[in-house]
Parts: structure tokens; sequence; C-alpha cells
């Protein structure tokens, strides 16, 4: 995984699955854990409480975090990758990538996003061994309290992020306290993690409907070749929007743009099915497969 997220980085440095990598090696750490070690954990680092420590270290040590989120967002950088995209030259575009990988690391230890991503690992860890989609009916009471605790903490958040919005409290003359910042990233964190939750129980109660269950079946043949779907997007983006094919980034509406991307995931749900029709794997979990039991598994059916 480690390998395909860092020459998929070398290609879109948005790509996930080094993250994915890296945070999947503390897995190995619960293997063992009790359940509610496992849950008390992942909810912890969901809601981001590491980063919060680490603001507070670096306040109390007078730390300039300022200079440090200058180094990871670098404007003149930024102007030049972006540049790399329109020339659509192979090489250089390959190395800049290269290049930014460490800034990549430390944005995920700066912002968080590496605890928060292992510590939905941990609760995505904690429902199987639970077996709680298994069991949906006889958990339904359960993912009922999910689903309005955290649409309640949404509707709540959002109206409070207008009204920060309305009032002008962060704008560019006033530098806020140290305290609401940390508070409003706290709260921050907690929206993200809210929403994931409530999406988690709202399409597994949609699952449960006969009227969406045959909708949300059609669309679920995609995830049994995720890696695959996931990689083909972005070779199917670059041809697309940057400068090694038609080099519509910027050059189309956002609109235009959604109605692209629809586009394209309607066309792999196609793919996926033809697919998987004749063979038992994607071509690049079949890979990946094989190579982690160093013995080539059975793919066409």
């Amino acid at each position: 995984m480690g390998v395909i997220g860092f020459l998929h980085h070398l290609h879109w440095r948005g790509d996930i699955l080094s993250v994915y990598a890296i945070a999947g090696f503390g897995l190995l750490l619960f293997a063992n854990a009790p359940n509610r070690l496992i849950l008390v954990v992942g909810i912890l680092l969901v809601l981001n409480i590491p980063a919060r420590l680490q603001d507070a270290y670096m306040a109390l040590n007078h730390i300039d975090t300022g200079a440090m989120w200058g180094q990871i967002f670098d404007e003149p950088g930024n102007k030049r990758y972006l540049q790399l995209i329109r020339e659509g030259n192979y090489l250089p575009f390959v190395l800049d990538n290269l290049a930014v990988f460490p800034k990549k690391m430390q944005f995920q230890l700066l912002s968080g996003r590496i605890y928060i991503t292992f510590g939905f690992f941990l609760l995505g860890f904690w429902f199987a061994r639970k077996r709680l989609l298994q069991n949906f009916q006889s958990e339904r009471p359960f993912f009922k309290k999910i689903l309005m605790y955290t649409l309640v903490i949404v509707l709540v958040l959002v109206a409070v992020a207008v009204v920060i919005q309305v009032s002008g409290v962060f704008n560019n003359k006033i530098q806020p306290p140290l305290w609401l910042n940390a508070l409003f990233s706290t709260l921050f964190d907690l929206l993200n993690a809210s929403t994931v939750l409530f999406y988690v129980a709202g399409i597994s109660f949609l699952f449960s409907k006969k009227s969406w269950h045959d909708i949300l079946e059609s669309t679920a043949v995609i995830g049994k070749i995720a890696l695959t779907s996931y990689l083909t997007q972005t070779l199917l983006a670059w041809f697309i929007f940057f400068g090694f094919g038609f080099d519509l980034l910027g050059r189309v509406s956002p609109a235009v743009g959604y109605l692209i991307g629809i586009g394209v995931f309607l066309g792999q749900i196609v793919f996926s099915k033809f697919w998987l029709s004749r063979f038992y794997y994607g071509p690049v979990e079949w890979a990946w497969r094989s190579l982690t039991y160093l013995k080539a598994q059975p793919f066409v059916r």
C-alpha cells in the first residue's frame, strides 16, 4: 500500500494511500486490545486531541506555527506547480511532487489529519469487532442515536460557523487569541467527525429500506475494486484537467467540473460491473493481493 501510495503521490500530490499505509501500521498495536480501549482511543483521535495538545505545547514554548504553515502552503511553490500542470511536462511535474512529499507529511502532523485518519481506522475496527453493520436490524436503536445526536451537532455547529462568518471575528486585521483559535479548531474537528458518523448511520438506514437498497447496491460494486477505481480517477483527471490532455483546469466552471466528476463516477460503476462479471478482482487489487501472499491469485472467472 505504501509503495502504491508513494507512486501515486508522484502523479497526484493529493494522494491519501501513503497516509493510510502509515496509519495502518498502528492497527497492529491494537490487534489484541480490548474493545473499550479501541473505542476510547478512536474517539480521542477523531476529535484530534493530540493536535490540540501539540498546539498548546507550541504556544507555551512560543514556537512560531505561522512560519511552519507558511513553509507548507508555499505560495511561489503553488504557482510553480500550477505552471507545471499547465505545461504537461512529465519529469519536472513528477520531481516537483517528489520534493513536496515531506511537506505533505508535515501537514498531516501539524494539522492532526493523520491522527484523525487513524482514529477512524480504530472506530472501523471497533465496528467490525462488534459486527454492528452485519447485525444492523438488532442494532437499529444504536444507529438511530448516532443519527440523531450527530444531526443535532452538525446543525448547531453549522449555525455557529454562519454566525462567526457574519460577525467577522476572524479577519485579516484582527488576530484572535490562541484559546479562541483552539476552541474553534476543536469545534471544526467535532463537526467533521459528526458528519462522517451521520453519513455512516444515514446510509445504513437507507440501505435497510427496500426502496433505497437496490439503488445503493448498484453503486456498491465500485467499492469492490475501490483501489483500481481510485487510481483510475487520477489517470482520467490527468487527461481531462491537466496539460497532459485537455487542460481544462480553471477553464471550466465549478458546475461543469461537478458534472464531469459525476460522469466519471457513473462510468466507473458501469465499468466495475463489466469487469467483475469477468474477473474476481480489479487489476490493482489482484496484483496487490498476489504480492501480499507471494502467490498468483485466481483472476479470471
